[in-house]
């Protein structure tokens, strides 16, 4: 793979992996097919395959989990096994580490023990709207009015707050 100023290790086995950035995938052994942009992201993947980590410290911790994208200074970066999580923001997912199938979408959007959640929040973590899976809620009521929305069963009419799956 492509490295530069302390990044992947010699001793490395892992196939198709690129780091650019100080000590970007330093601790990698046998994980496969990563790519870290920015310096310390995926600093401790070792046997993690196929995560995406752009951004200072994005997917710092991460070790084991595979199938994550983190865009953003931080993003997921306290993720250790996690899978199949996508962080886009400065600091999303910042707080999870062992959640899977997360969709985290503006900074710190995100906390720990999230599971099949969709976040959208703004740049100070402020939820504005979440799926857990089985219910949509918005921190502010939502507002139809002069919209052309499409008649989808599952998340219309929007009447309220929440909204039933």
């Amino acid at each position: 793979g492509v490295t530069s100023d302390y990044g992947i290790p010699a001793a490395a086995t892992g196939q198709n992996n690129v780091s650019l950035g100080r000590a970007a995938l330093h601790t990698l052994t046998t994980g496969d097919n990563n790519i870290a942009v920015g310096a310390y992201s995926l600093y401790s993947n070792t046997t993690g395959d196929t995560n995406i980590a752009v951004g200072g410290a994005s997917l710092r911790y991460n070790t084991t989990g595979y199938g994550n994208i983190a865009v953003g200074d931080g993003a997921l970066s306290n993720n250790t096994s996690g899978i199949s999580n996508v962080a886009i923001g400065a600091g999303a997912g910042h707080g999870l580490t062992t959640g899977n199938n997360n969709v985290l979408i503006g900074g710190y959007a995100g906390s720990a023990g999230m599971d099949g959640n969709i976040v959208l929040s703004t740049g100070n973590g402020t939820v504005r709207f979440q799926h857990d899976g089985t219910l949509w809620t918005s921190a502010t009521p939502i507002s139809t009015t002069g919209l052309i929305l499409p008649t989808c069963p599952k998340i219309l009419p929007l009447k309220n707050t929440s909204l039933q799956k």
